[in-house]
């Protein structure tokens, strides 16, 4: 809560107010509100994500990076991901580590999610993030990123799509994640 009363002042009531949304903690009820679903309110950990990306933003904000997706077996699955976010200046580069809930066929991963994500980064910061898709998988992220952005308290939108493996697809891996 610190972060927030030190910049309450400087970036007005906007800002600070989507900070703490995101400081009191990004939960699969706040985010299946967020996408107007009929989504678990706990849903089961699924796997892990890790994700390098870049955002630039005049206005609208566009971001785009990789990432592996670890399931709880271990097996990883490549995917990229791309989206906007309106009403936001700025650029920056990130590394994105989170959980995945709610995953019970892997090819639910994939398509479009809706979140919510903090609304400032001053050069250097740490954040988080939060988003959910029509097949009720919600990601839970921090990220360490690097570079100067503010953002007015939107959602974002995002769309992840498995990348090709050397010699197979995403659809080769097993779909169902249920024992």
């Amino acid at each position: 809560m610190k972060v927030t009363m030190k910049l309450k002042p400087l970036l007005g009531f906007a800002v600070s107010c989507m900070i703490g949304l995101s400081m009191m903690g990004l939960n699969s009820k706040v985010l299946a509100e967020e996408a107007g679903e009929n989504c678990p309110e706990n849903p089961a950990k699924s796997g892990t994500i890790t994700f390098s990306g870049q955002s630039t933003a005049v206005l609208v904000g566009v971001r785009w990076g990789k990432g592996v997706l670890t399931l709880a077996d271990g097996q990883e699955i490549p995917f990229r991901a791309r989206g906007y976010k309106g009403g936001e200046m700025g650029a920056r580069v990130a590394d994105i580590n989170g959980e995945v809930y709610g995953l019970d066929n892997v090819n639910d991963f994939t398509g479009d999610y809706e979140g919510v994500s903090d609304g400032v980064v001053p050069i250097k910061g740490k954040g988080q993030l939060g988003l959910v898709n029509s097949k009720c998988v919600f990601i839970v992220a921090k990220h360490d990123s690097t570079g100067w952005t503010a953002s007015a308290p939107s959602s974002q939108r995002v769309t992840i799509k498995f990348v090709k493996e050397k010699n197979k697809t995403a659809r080769g891996h097993q779909t169902s994640l249920s024992n």
